[in-house]
């Protein structure tokens, strides 16, 4: 061994093995680059390039998967030191009433948390803790999460909703969907993946953005996200699922879907919200769903009885997020206002809140100023709600914050979701919940065993 390890070789055969190696490390890269910009033409070949390039930030998600819930973007950390609640202007904040479904990952506890905030007091009644490992034992989280199982210090519970009698409705982001009771034990769980929003329709039934198989779809790679519109019952059952990118071809938007000479990328439409209607309207019916498709810049009307689009616009808002219904034939959308740049996704000037006119088919941005003079920014995700006395709630959802603006635009009450090392953990979606329903959530909750969640 020690022979040949030692034996002499010749320049030549040196500077051939280096020349082949160059040449495979630039072929390699060629592979790699194809791969990552939506190309698929090097096939299993390329998906096994592009998987060991990626291996570096998988082993860190594998090694270190709480590091991902830090409330950061491109490693631009904000607010370090600040931890919870802040009264910004006491009268104003005075006026703030009903309660707040805060859903945030605690970095003490290294896992995320369910929490019911009196908005009057800022206390907080009732909190669940679901365990995940033990609620979603021998499941996985989908692509966001390399298919990994889930694990209790990467389960991110986004958009929960509160029923009457205290469950919760939970699920991460391409994970099962669960619903826990007030002690956060399991009640049921669904198998299928879901992700992003979770909205209540006037029937009690819910719409979420589900994921279905890409093989039931033609010319797509299998690593295509196949966003689909999917209602539940409160009990668990399927009652509608359909894939987005079907209901777009079949009402002749496929050209949406495709780029020129790349064919269909990964993720070209990027499901975000499903808002259901909940009764008619001069524009529509009840039961129509609004949908924002983030990677289009688009928000669109349709109506699942009929398969029928029947409006659909994209911009001025840029890689939105949560559409809703203000009345009157408007609408009101998070305008994340994102730019992709050389250096990175960035917003410019700061993120808003846009409201279409049908009736006269303009747009408004009567917030832009307040949203702009509280440098609210978030490049992803981010909501908003407003609330029965006029107020403006506002999810920062990549910086840990939110803030409740008075009717005057003045911030009355902020909060961020800091740890006690200083450095600020992400939200999960928060939701704003009436004091008349919250207050007979909770007598239904103090009826049963548990104590604090």
């Amino acid at each position: 061994m020690e022979r040949f390890l030692f034996r002499k070789i010749q320049v030549w055969v040196v500077l051939v093995l280096l020349f082949l190696g160059l040449l495979g490390v630039v072929a390699f890269g060629v592979v790699v680059r194809s791969r990552t910009l939506g190309y698929h033409k090097f096939g299993v070949a390329g998906e096994i390039a592009y998987a060991l390039a990626s291996s570096p930030d998988t082993l860190q998600k594998i090694l270190r998967p709480y590091d991902r819930m830090i409330a950061q973007h491109y490693r631009d950390p904000r607010f370090p030191g600040r931890r919870g609640w802040e009264v910004k202007t006491p009268a104003s904040a005075a006026a703030v009433d009903g309660y707040l479904l805060l859903s945030r990952y605690d970095g003490d506890a290294r896992r995320h948390i369910v929490e019911l905030v009196d908005l009057s007091t800022l206390e907080t009644p009732h909190s669940w803790m679901p365990d995940s490992d033990a609620l979603f034992d021998g499941f996985v989280q989908g692509k966001e999460y390399n298919n990994l199982p889930v694990n209790a210090e990467t389960f991110r519970i986004l958009h929960p909703y509160l029923m009457e009698n205290g469950d919760l409705i939970v699920k991460g982001n391409f994970s099962p969907m669960a619903r826990v009771d007030a002690c956060a034990q399991k009640v049921w769980v669904n198998s299928d993946l879901f992700h992003h929003s979770t909205e209540r329709a006037a029937d009690g039934t819910f719409w979420i953005p589900g994921d279905r198989d890409p093989a039931e779809l033609e010319h797509v790679p299998p690593t295509y996200y196949n966003d689909s519109l999917t209602q539940i019952t409160e009990d668990g059952e399927v009652l509608y699922s359909k894939s987005l990118t079907t209901i777009l071809i079949e009402n002749g938007y496929e050209y949406l879907l495709t780029s020129m000479n790349a064919g269909y990328s990964d993720d070209p439409i990027h499901l975000n919200d499903i808002e259901p209607l909940l009764q008619d309207g001069p524009y529509w019916k009840r039961g129509d769903l609004l949908i924002s498709m983030r990677h289009k810049s688009a928000i669109m009307l349709f109506r699942p009885s009929t398969n029928e689009i029947l409006w659909l616009r994209s911009g001025p808002w840029a890689f939105q997020h949560d559409v809703d219904v203000l009345g009157d034939g408007r609408i009101a959308v998070f305008n994340n206002n994102m730019r992709s740049r050389h250096g990175g996704p960035v917003v410019d000037p700061s993120n808003d809140v846009v409201i279409y006119d049908f009736a006269t088919d303009t747009v408004s941005t009567p917030y832009s100023d307040i949203m702009l003079d509280a440098d609210i920014r978030t490049v992803s995700e981010g909501l908003y709600t407003f609330l029965p006395g006029g107020q403006l709630m506002v999810e920062e959802s990549d910086y840990g914050r939110i803030l409740f603006f008075d009717q005057d635009g003045k911030i009355a009450l902020e909060y961020v979701n800091g740890g006690s090392s200083g450095v600020p953990y992400r939200l999960g979606w928060v939701r704003y919940v009436t004091r008349e329903y919250g207050d007979a959530a909770l007598s239904n909750i103090r009826k049963s065993a548990c104590d604090g969640g």
